[in-house]
């Protein structure tokens, strides 16, 4: 059946990814350091809560990490949820499913790579203008930060990292690596400026000095708004948590390049549930250090200010132009530390987000090629190349990465702002798979190695991960809506109209798809009976 229905008797993949190697990709990949950015973005959204605490948040996707890995065990292929819920549910859903995680993967690359430009690299510009009192190099990075200038340069660097994806495995592997060093540098920067900083008061020192505003005054025009400045609270805590579970997104892609992997079994217990301790690790330093430097009123109150675009934060940091943003790597500047922290809090930053782009962007081209060798896609992007590159996917993904990138410069990518929503969306989906898998397909079920087919008492351990998954999915979807619920906000329909079509687009794909095969003779339903050859 394997030559009449898949593409070819072999996929083509080499498995050359060690245990340690997926463990950086699975944490390099979400992106270490947007902890920088989240922490703004958070408290702006979700006034009472506490960061360092929230931190711990990371661990609540140790269920779903764990039912990947035993979805992975089973069924060892690239693709992963989209083999996993093809072969379980059907192939439809496992086609949307699969197309939602991977369209909001490619979306964030192509979104990142502005990130890398504007916060990375021309913060260095910003930093050094600041420093030295130069206002050339202070318009420079302003200038820099223009629509053309950041289509251009962001081209180039997407360029670079679909290269060293075309390179191969190990290529890219390396580049996870690289990405958790200059991640590690960047949280440990942050770290010993909080530690040097004198805390609070010193920074209000340094502030005023800088600023000639007080830190009292950015509080008070805060609290003038209506925001409520102290108010940490344990549900605003666990609600707020929300940011902290989107920066994992992505770690779970090492089940999709799964093809790919050496001592699958091992390799997935140690990067899925390890990736995520090693967030919560790194992000409670960056967010109890950012807390001790800066006090969290402040914080929230300055971020506030920047959402409000209050006249007192264009007066402060808005004064520096561009894209200028409350990022813990350039707020570093306000603070009493040695100088050449800051600029190894932003290197940092650098070099985590562009393996970040990497990884978001290496697990959506195994799932395409997956989709191509199953035939839902043309079967050209399941070609590989002599040294088990899958070029055609990558041609593929690198073209929807740079699409993304002009979308979100140019301001259209607000229309898909709760696309994230379709995440959690198609995790409950993928739960699903995993409560019913044992019962709908008793034949790969009982054929997988014991720790897929482990029970607890007479229920299979995936069934109950996957009904732990479906509430975790279902209450960080009410999460991440919460804000936009009246009162306390609006949300527009036409935002989750939008996140509705873009995944019905994967129906489309798919039943056009189904009838073009079969008016050629080829019973496509066939494949989704076993898994794919290795």
């Amino acid at each position: 059946m394997g030559a009449d229905v898949f593409v070819r008797r072999a996929s083509g993949l080499v498995r050359t990814i060690s245990p340690l190697d997926l463990l950086f990709y699975s944490f390099c990949n979400p992106g270490i350091l947007y902890a920088f950015l989240y922490l703004p973005w958070t408290v702006q959204l979700y006034p009472d809560v506490y960061m360092p605490s929230a931190a711990i948040a990371a661990l609540f996707l140790i269920p779903i990490a764990m039912l990947y890995v035993l979805f992975s065990v089973a069924m060892p292929r690239s693709g992963g949820e989209y083999i996993y819920t093809s072969r379980s549910l059907s192939p439809a859903w496992g086609y949307l499913t699969s197309w939602t995680l991977s369209i909001i993967g490619m979306s964030w690359s192509g979104t990142c790579t502005a990130w890398l430009w504007w916060w990375g690299i021309n913060n260095l510009f910003r930093i050094q203008g600041i420093y030295t009192n130069d206002s050339s190099l202070i318009n420079l990075a302003a200038t820099l930060d223009g629509q053309i200038y950041t289509v251009v340069f962001g081209t180039i660097i997407l360029a670079i990292i679909y290269f060293i994806m075309w390179r191969g495995t190990k290529a890219s592997m390396w580049t996870m690596w690289i990405g958790v060093a200059f991640g590690t540098l960047g949280m440990l920067a942050l770290g010993i400026a909080a530690a040097t900083s004198g805390g609070p008061a010193a920074f209000a020192t340094n502030w005023q000095s800088m600023t000639g505003t007080t830190v009292n005054e950015i509080i008070d025009a805060a609290k003038s708004t209506g925001w409520s400045i102290g108010a940490f609270t344990a549900v605003g805590t666990l609600i707020g948590s929300t940011y902290v579970a989107l920066n994992t997104l992505g770690s779970t892609y090492a089940a999709n390049i799964a093809g790919e992997v050496k001592e699958v079994r091992r390799a997935q217990m140690i990067a899925q549930p390890g990736s995520l301790m090693l967030f919560a690790l790194y992000w409670f330093v960056v967010y109890g250090a950012s807390y001790a430097a800066f006090g969290g009123d402040f914080l929230t109150s300055i971020a506030r200010l920047q959402f409000a675009g209050d006249p007192l934060y264009a007066n402060t940091i808005g004064q520096y132009g561009g894209a200028t943003f409350p990022i813990m790597n350039f707020m570093m500047v306000y603070l009493p530390i040695n100088r050449i922290l800051p600029y190894l809090a932003t290197l940092g930053f650098i070099g985590a987000t562009f393996g970040s782009v990497l990884g978001m962007s290496f697990g959506p081209v195994r799932n395409m090629f997956a989709w191509a060798f199953d035939r839902v896609i043309p079967p050209f992007f399941s070609r590989v190349d002599r040294r088990g590159s899958p070029w055609a996917a990558i041609l593929l993904g690198g073209i929807i990465s740079e699409i993304f990138l002009i979308l979100f410069v140019f301001g259209y990518l607000s229309y898909i702002a709760y696309s994230i929503l379709g995440w959690f969306a198609a995790w409950i989906i993928f739960s699903i798979a995993g409560i019913v898998f044992p019962f709908r397909r008793k034949d790969i079920f009982e054929k997988s190695p014991s720790l897929t087919k482990a029970k607890a008492g007479p229920v299979p351990v995936i069934t109950i991960l996957g009904i732990i998954s479906l509430v975790v999915s279902a209450f960080f979807v009410y999460a991440m809506l919460y804000p936009a619920i009246p009162p306390l906000g609006t949300l527009s329909p036409l935002y989750i109209y939008v996140v509705l079509i873009m995944m019905g687009i994967s129906f489309v794909i798919y039943y056009v798809s189904y009838a073009y095969h079969k008016s050629k003779g080829v019973q496509m339903a066939l494949q989704f009976k076993e898994i794919p050859p290795d």
